[in-house]
């Protein structure tokens, strides 16, 4: 966005309170874009977590059921013997 500004009534370049207006509009663009960036990465962080703690609870699963097979194929190994 450009902020070339004239005073038509005066002929001249904008004031300085004009300048520094402008300067804090480019200043809030700039945090608002920011912070834009910033809630997109919360954003991803969020999901990458929710997919962690889901990859997380599946292992966790899987091993559970791994153990009890195990055990009961132990156990069925030491009948027979």
């Amino acid at each position: 966005m450009q902020f070339r500004l004239r005073c038509p009534e005066r002929g001249h370049a904008p004031s300085k309170s004009t300048n520094q207006y402008i300067a804090a509009m480019r200043l809030e663009q700039l945090a608002r874009h920011e912070l834009q960036q910033e809630q997109q990465r919360a954003y991803r962080d969020t999901k990458n977590f929710a997919e962690y703690d889901r990859l997380k609870r599946e292992a966790d699963t899987n091993q559970n059921l791994y153990d009890s097979l195990l055990q009961h194929l132990k156990e069925a190994v030491s009948r027979r013997n």
